[in-house]
């Protein structure tokens, strides 16, 4: 997709353009990042520096030495001057949108450029030289209001790179984006695809008790709970029919950005009053990806809940992690939440609607107010991959390296026995109780005894023990031992954990007696395990309506998969299975979530708003709240289920999760340009 701004930019220069002579060992831009220089990485307050973002060789193919090569650039007209950047120093040899043009008849700047950006090092480094100038060394004003927009909407940018024969040329954009961290951005990436604010077409969806109402206001969509104990309040609203995944296509992920605020005041601190939330992109009633927004656990009662709540039932998980994560309470700049969705690329995909939705899931006892939303932007962008130049791979587990190789140390499984309930009823709280035991696991614990061989074979989980009229949940964690190997969450980074599973079982069947594959989740956790990644995969066993279940049949893990994320090095004899993605952006970055509140996280280090960003980062032998961790569930669903509404919901066959888990990446890449910030406001 080509960005508007750009295209429009350089239409004129492009129709003009010379097409220079191709040679064998001719050098070629590879798809050259956009730039996003943020003040808050710099040495003195408002310094617009990037320093080191990428390295220019990695984005050229030349059968040459590419020490040879220059590099230079130029800048097109707008932003706040001529000449606004400069690149490890250097100013842009050409300025201008019809210089720009005159330079593809012979190069005469960029053949041989006077000072090339690649003297002394091929590293590019950015400055923004209008609203921090070198020729002092800051601290530097503030920007106004109209220089701030101005700077954040971009200038577009060519990057030339020559052999002294040949010049290629490729156009990015630079943004300087103020109080915000510096991020690049793949060029040609974001496309926005729809932006919801009428709610038209928006239905109910959840478990409705005493506890939890819904309405549609002039404001957006409200869900609004009241204390109860012991009861659940999972409520809201979905519209399953908002993209086609014919739009979206192989090789593209889905972003949901989702605008909320809560009546609870900010500056309340009692994070347990504020109902908690989940967001949902939603492939048919088959695949979802979900987060799960779990920030407040104070108010709950013994025994303990999945997932995690033993560990983050306290007050110093809230101040660590609540305060930051929370909705802000002023609905014109509510908090930005993202979900992204990582299609699986099967052939039923085809022609099958993509959509979203938001419920409250509190399980929290003293739950009391409204929840809003505001605006939905959906969007999508290019796919993450793993040899991505900029990507760097923080955790893996493989099953033939065994639990004690990879990147991440020394690793252990983690999770809890099986948990098993009769009746799942609206206003029930499940009794979940799940301790992160220490593995590996003895071969007699239940589920886990079919396999325990954690090297060779992998991990393999099922709940063929469990009782088909049972409902529950096993999870399965994978984790380094050792504080200062764990992953954790950082500014301006966007993460995909990768879950490579098969399975012997089958993923459907028309044998109405025949276990098949069950309702499986892949999970990225961190904020102290209050905030969850789903990719979500609903059984055949339910019936998801005839695209529902085709699509549920290719995709889960088992035989009848079409998964078409296969691993020959990984394969298993008689399952078969394939990759499975989660993505999860950052929880730092001070222009989402705290949009409303980033100046008062900036000026202080002494209030709650930061204190998740303080606590121990990569490499520190201390706790933190800002590990990830990464699990697998398995979710038993009986013949019949009560979900409180009369109607029990009927399952057509019996399913038995299971899953083999041969291997568990993690990739952190740098945050994307999705447009930041766009809150429209609110106009039903």
């Amino acid at each position: 997709m080509t960005q508007g701004f750009k295209a429009t930019l350089f239409a004129g220069v492009i129709a003009l353009g010379a097409v220079a002579p191709v040679f064998a060992a001719a050098p070629v831009i590879g798809d050259i990042p956009d730039v996003s220089i943020g003040d808050l990485d710099g040495s003195t307050a408002n310094e617009f520096v990037f320093n080191n973002a990428f390295d220019l060789n990695d984005y050229v193919t030349y059968d040459g030495d590419k020490a040879d090569l220059l590099w230079s650039f130029a800048e097109g007209d707008g932003g706040l001057g001529a000449n606004q950047y400069t690149i490890n120093g250097v100013q842009a040899a050409v300025s201008g949108t019809a210089a720009i043009a005159a330079e593809e008849t012979g190069h005469p700047n960029t053949l041989n450029p006077a000072n090339p950006i690649n003297a002394s090092t091929s590293v590019a480094t950015f400055r923004d030289i209008i609203l921090s100038p070198t020729s002092s060394s800051g601290p530097y004003d503030d920007p106004s209001t109209a220089d701030a927009a101005t700077a954040a909407a971009g200038k577009a940018i060519r990057y030339y790179v020559s052999d002294g024969e040949n010049v290629d040329s490729a156009d990015a954009i630079i943004r300087s984006v103020d109080n915000s961290n510096s991020t690049l951005t793949p060029s040609d990436d974001w496309s926005s695809d729809l932006t919801d604010t009428t709610f038209n077409g928006w239905v109910p969806s959840g478990l409705e008790s005493a506890g939890v109402s819904i309405a549609k206001t002039a404001n957006g969509l409200t869900m609004t709970a009241v204390p109860r104990t012991g009861e659940t309040r999972f409520l809201g609203y979905q519209n399953e029919n908002l993209l086609n995944y014919n739009d979206v296509g192989a090789g593209r992920i889905v972003r949901g950005k989702f605008y909320i605020s809560t009546t609870n005041p900010m500056l309340d601190f009692n994070v347990n009053k504020v109902p908690t939330f989940r967001l949902r992109l939603t492939n048919t009633t088959a695949i979802d990806a979900a987060v799960h927004y779990e920030y407040a656990q104070t108010g709950i009662a013994a025994p303990a809940h999945e997932p995690r709540y033993a560990l983050a039932d306290n007050q110093n998980s809230e101040i660590a992690a609540g305060m930051w994560i929370r909705p802000g309470d002023m609905a014109d700049t509510p908090s930005l939440y993202t979900v992204d969705f990582d299609p699986i690329d099967v052939p039923a995909a085809a022609n099958t609607p993509i959509g979203a939705l938001m419920e409250t899931y509190s399980y929290h006892d003293p739950a009391n107010g409204t929840l809003t939303l505001h605006e939905v932007v959906l969007g999508t962008y290019n796919s993450l991959q793993d040899n991505d130049p900029r990507a760097v791979k923080l955790f893996d587990y493989n099953r033939t390296a065994g639990l004690n190789a990879g990147v991440g140390g020394a690793k252990e499984m983690t999770g809890g026995p099986f948990n098993q309930e009769a009746v799942l009823k609206a206003g029930y709280r499940q009794k979940l109780s799940l301790p992160y035991a220490a593995g590996p696991y003895p071969a007699d614990d239940g589920p886990y005894a079919s396999n325990t061989d954690f090297n060779a074979d992998g991990l393999v989980a099922t709940t063929d023990a469990v009782p088909q009229d049972r409902f529950g949940f096993d999870l399965i964690n994978v984790v380094s031992k050792n504080n200062a190997d764990k992953p954790r969450v950082e500014p301006g980074k966007l993460y995909k954990a990768k879950f490579f599973v098969t399975a012997g079982v089958k993923t459907s069947s028309t044998n109405q007696s025949e276990e098949i594959q069950g309702n499986l989740r892949f999970r990225m956790q961190t904020a102290a395990g209050t905030v969850s990644y789903l990719l979500e995969l609903a059984s055949t066993g339910i019936d998801l309506g005839t695209k529902g279940n085709a699509l549920a049949a290719q995709a889960l893990p088992g035989n009848g998969t079409q998964n078409p994320l296969k691993d020959s090095s990984l394969a298993y004899t008689g399952e078969d299975g394939g990759w499975y993605n989660v993505i999860g952006a950052s929880l730092l970055d001070t222009d989402r979530i705290r949009k409303d509140y980033k100046a008062l996280a900036i000026e202080s280090v002494n209030n709650e708003f930061v204190f998740f960003g303080l606590q121990p980062g990569p490499g520190n032998s201390d706790a933190s709240a800002r590990d990830i961790t990464l699990g697998i569930d398995l979710i038993q669903s009986p013949g019949t289920l009560d979900v409180g509404t009369g109607t029990p919901v009927t399952f057509s066959r019996p399913t038995q999760s299971t899953v083999r888990i041969g291997a568990v990446e993690l990739y952190a890449y740098p945050s994307i340009d999705d447009g930041g910030y766009d809150f429209g406001g609110p106009s039903l």
